[in-house]
Formats: C-alpha cells, sequence, structure tokens
C-alpha cells in the first residue's frame, strides 16, 4: 500500500457524495442484508478527492443512505493518479473510457448502468468497521481495524 493512504480515511456525508454508476436492487438488497445481519462495513467507498465521485462503493453508500446513516467512512484519491486505472466491465461497450468523462458525467447526472466500469488500485483497504461507529457518530480512530489485501 502506498505510504500515506490510512490518512485519506474520512467520514464523509453520504448526501455529499456523487454516483458515477446506477446500483442494482438486488445486489442492494444483499448488501443491505449483509451489513443488517454483521453489522460489518468491509471496505470504504474509494472517492475522488476534488468532486467526491463515487469510483467504487455505489451499493455500499447506497445501502448507507437507506439504513438512515449520514456519514460512511470513504477512502480519498486523487483519481487522477497514474496508479489508478479504469477499464469497462461490461463486454460490448464501444466506447473508450476517460476518467474526464466519468467525472463529468457522473457530476451531469449522467450515470452509466451499474457495474460497468472497474476501478484498479494498487491497493485495497479492509477496515471491518462496525456500523455502530458511523451510526452514533463515534469519531474514534479506525486506523487499528484497516488491512491490506492485494487488488
Amino acid at each position: 500500500m502506498k505510504r500515506g493512504y490510512m490518512e485519506h480515511i474520512q467520514f464523509i456525508q453520504v448526501h455529499t457524495l456523487i454516483s458515477h454508476e446506477k446500483v442494482n436492487r438486488k445486489r442492494l438488497r444483499m448488501v443491505m442484508e449483509d451489513l443488517g445481519r454483521t453489522k460489518i462495513l468491509r471496505k470504504p467507498v474509494v472517492v475522488d478527492r476534488s468532486t467526491h465521485v463515487i469510483l467504487d462503493g455505489h451499493h455500499r453508500c447506497q445501502a448507507f443512505i437507506r439504513m438512515g446513516i449520514e456519514e460512511i467512512p470513504c477512502l480519498v484519491v486523487d483519481y487522477f493518479d497514474n496508479d489508478i486505472d479504469v477499464t469497462f466491465r461490461r463486454i460490448g461497450m464501444k466506447q473508450v473510457l476517460f476518467k474526464e468523462m466519468i467525472l463529468r458525467r457522473a457530476l451531469e447526472g449522467k450515470l452509466f448502468p451499474y457495474k460497468t466500469t472497474k476501478h484498479r488500485l494498487p491497493f485495497r483497504l479492509v477496515i471491518n468497521m462496525h456500523i455502530e461507529i458511523a451510526e452514533h457518530k463515534h469519531k474514534k480512530s479506525i486506523s487499528g481495524t484497516i488491512t491490506r489485501r492485494p487488488a
């Protein structure tokens, strides 16, 4: 993991995050059931630092919104870092994806279908944070629960 990414985990108001993809109702229901059962958020939502566009974690963010939880742990990154790569997940998509286009479409509210893009980061964080921390706004440090795993 790149040095310094631990400091980039922040609690962010869910209503300030901007989606670039739609969510799938069935997948959202599964995420909500998992959160309801385990009460554990395993991975932070990944967002662009300058725009708050969600790069990874649309379903987790929507689950928090539907559960009435106002803040979610986010890994805040510079989307234009050369180590962050983006490709289409869907076979048959003819366009070439550019990061600028993703941000522009998100800011215009023109969402891609769910699971259209795949963002590759040089690392993935696993936080295993009990959602009670976000529910009750106990802003204690979550750094003790963060582990690394390869992307």
